[in-house]
Parts: C-alpha cells; sequence; structure tokens
C-alpha cells in the first residue's frame, strides 16, 4: 500500500547545471505494525526528463537507505507536484522505496538537465495518545462535512459583494440591500443562485433597461392616444433614457427578481390600449347600419368616451390595469347595444383584448377578420 506526499521546494543555481533542493515530510499509510518500511510516490517538477537510473537516499548515519526510481505518469495522477522553482521543468513521477518511519534519508537525482537534492523525511500516521487519534478524527470527519460549505458561501458572498463595488451603477443595488434583506429576514441567506441573479442584473441589467426604454419610445410616438393623457405621460416618463436605472426596476421588495421592468409592462399596456382602439374603429365603422338616429349617436358618444378612458389611465399601474379592464367590458356592452340594433349576433371582444404572447390567441390580424365576419 503506497503514501502520497507533498512538500516545499528551494531552488539554487549553479553555473552549468541547476541545482535544486527538495525537502518533503512523507506520511507512511495506516497500518497495524508501525515502524515498518513502506513505499511512496512523489510529483516533482524539475528541468528535463527524469532519471533514467534509480538514485539512493541515505541516512546521516549510512544505516538506512531509500531507493528512488521514475515510474509512470498514471500514477500520479492524484499527488500534487512539488515544485522546484526552476525553468523548463516538466512533470516527473517518482516511487521511492525503503522508507522507515522516523528516518530521514538524502540523495541526489540527477540528470543532464539538473541536479536534484531530495530529503524525504517518513513518519507513521499514529498520533501520540489514542483518545488524541479518535478526537482528530471526529474533527477531520465533520470538517470535511461543515467546512467546504461553510467556504463555498463564504466564496459566494465575497464575490457578490466584489461585483457590487466594483461594477454596480444601478442606484439601490448594493451591499446594504443585500444585508437588509437578511437581516429583515426577507430572504435567508446569500445563496449561491441569489447571488448569481443579483451579479447579472448588474453586469447586464442596465442595457436590458435601456433597450426596453427604446421600444417603449417607439410605441408611445406611434400610439393612437392623447399625448398628454396620464396614460401615454407615464410612458413616457419610463422611456426616458437620461433617467438612472434603479434597484425597483428589476427586483421586488422581498429580493425576487421582477417579471418584467416597469418599460416592458407598460409595452404591454400600449399593446393593449391599441387592441381596444382598433375594436372602437371598427366599431364605429358599423355604426352606419344603425338605423336609429338617436341610439347611433348615443352608441357613438359610448365610444368616444372610452377611446378618452384608456387615454386617461394611470399613472399608477393598478389603476392603469383597472382602467383598461373597465373599458374592456364597456365594449362588450356597446357591441351588444349595436348587436341589438342591426340584429347580428353580439361579438366576443374581451378576450381578443389581452396580449396574445400571455393568452396564446391568434394574432390581431386574425381577430380583426373575424370581428369583420361577424357584423
Amino acid at each position: 500500500m503506497s503514501a502520497l506526499a507533498t512538500g516545499t521546494g528551494q531552488t539554487l543555481q549553479a553555473k552549468s547545471v541547476p541545482e535544486a533542493t527538495l525537502k518533503v515530510p512523507v506520511v507512511g499509510p495506516w497500518r497495524r505494525s508501525p515502524g515498518r518500511s513502506f513505499v511512496a510516490i512523489l510529483s516533482v517538477r524539475a528541468p528535463g526528463d527524469a532519471p533514467l537510473t534509480p538514485a539512493l537516499l541515505v541516512s546521516s548515519d549510512g544505516a538506512d537507505h531509500a531507493t528512488v526510481t521514475a515510474t509512470s505518469q498514471v500514477a500520479c495522477h492524484k499527488v500534487s507536484p512539488l515544485e522546484t522553482g526552476l525553468p523548463g521543468s516538466r512533470n516527473w513521477c517518482l516511487r521511492l522505496v525503503g522508507l522507515s518511519p522516523g528516518n530521514t534519508v538524502t540523495g541526489k537525482l540527477r540528470t543532464g538537465s539538473v541536479v536534484l537534492t531530495l530529503t524525504v523525511a517518513p513518519r507513521d500516521p499514529w498520533a501520540p495518545w489514542p483518545g488524541l487519534t479518535v478526537l482528530v478524527g471526529l474533527s477531520i470527519a465533520a470538517g470535511a462535512v461543515l467546512v467546504p460549505a461553510f467556504f463555498r458561501r463564504r466564496a459566494v458572498k465575497l464575490q457578490l459583494w466584489d461585483e457590487l463595488a466594483r461594477k454596480s451603477k444601478i442606484i439601490g443595488l448594493d451591499r446594504g440591500w443585500v444585508e437588509l434583506l437578511v437581516a429583515d429576514g426577507r430572504i435567508s441567506g446569500i445563496e449561491a443562485g441569489f447571488a448569481a441573479t443579483v451579479i447579472d442584473v448588474v453586469e447586464h441589467g442596465p442595457q436590458r433597461l435601456a433597450a426596453d426604454r427604446r421600444r417603449l419610445t417607439l410605441a408611445v410616438v406611434s400610439c393612437g392616444l392623447a399625448p398628454d393623457g396620464p396614460f401615454l405621460i407615464r410612458a413616457a416618463e419610463l422611456a426616458m433614457p437620461e433617467v438612472s436605472a434603479r434597484r425597483e426596476d428589476f427586483f421586488s421588495d422581498d429580493g425576487a427578481l421582477r417579471e418584467q421592468t416597469p418599460p416592458q409592462e407598460w409595452l404591454t399596456r400600449i399593446s393593449r390600449a391599441e387592441r381596444i382602439l382598433v375594436t372602437i374603429g371598427l366599431l364605429q365603422k358599423r355604426l352606419s347600419e344603425v338605423a336609429n338616429e338617436n341610439r347611433r349617436e348615443r352608441v357613438q358618444e359610448e365610444l368616444e368616451k372610452l377611446v378618452e378612458q384608456v387615454a386617461n389611465a394611470g399613472p399608477e399601474e393598478d389603476v392603469a390595469d383597472a382602467a383598461l379592464a373597465d373599458v374592456e367590458d364597456g365594449l362588450s356592452k356597446v357591441s351588444n347595444d349595436i348587436r341589438e340594433a342591426v340584429g347580428q349576433r353580439a361579438i366576443e371582444l374581451t378576450p381578443y383584448l389581452v396580449p396574445d404572447e400571455l393568452t396564446g390567441q391568434p394574432s390581431l390580424e386574425k381577430i380583426l377578420r373575424d370581428i369583420v365576419r361577424e357584423f
């Protein structure tokens, strides 16, 4: 049974062939008979190829010795290499046979590229007292479970603090906000998933928000509503490119990532409002089929009020959503009035006024063709 070892290196310079010195403590395998010689594997980085011939390591009194031979790199696949610090170093895999615990041995490994003085200090793994051995074993077992998780959490937290301190250009998105979330119990701790979300917003959030604002600007310009109404005024405010990004644009109060930024949410409302306007326009075209003039004028006034109601929706998000829902209900009632006036079946309008991407409804062009066929 072989043992693995690590050590520290000290580099020495020579005029011709460079020299290096390695002093390596080696722990023997766990076994019932302490004091017996054992085999160890060392991985060394030194110039040139490993020596072709075996080398002898001898104790200071000459009583103990060990043999060093180069072996396949396969044997060193789990061994951390010992650095000599010399340029042009390559990986050597060395097999040490005859190491005796408590007896330090030294020898030289010579090649055409380096003279390596290797000192190996073997010892048994036994602790001085059995009780201490048990305690150390328990400590190691506990550390193997707890320490890696602790360091992982610590690394996640340090990375998050570094990203927030160096890169965050978002107002309110800082270390203080994260610590407040933890202190208030709104998040249980700084988990890897939360940290990755925050870092992604720090790195890409401002650019995405700017793109959303550009799309909202185009939607405001092309919308058929009155530009001086609360609905488009609020949308124009959210589309202003010079306004700095804020934490609230990306996160809710409990630290969760918002599904949409405020410009994206208002884009959805504008899309909804445009569908309402298209439907109102179609209904207005059908008013000529209403024979009763008074009824025709009354329906026309109701449609104009609905347009005005959409323009005045907002500026608060919940107020705007409620107003749009009221307008959709009003359109259904107007369609019933027109149906009664011309003797045709009522049109189910409301389901078509919700954005396609949220309901999976047919495209606006198909919806409008269906409405025309109903009349």
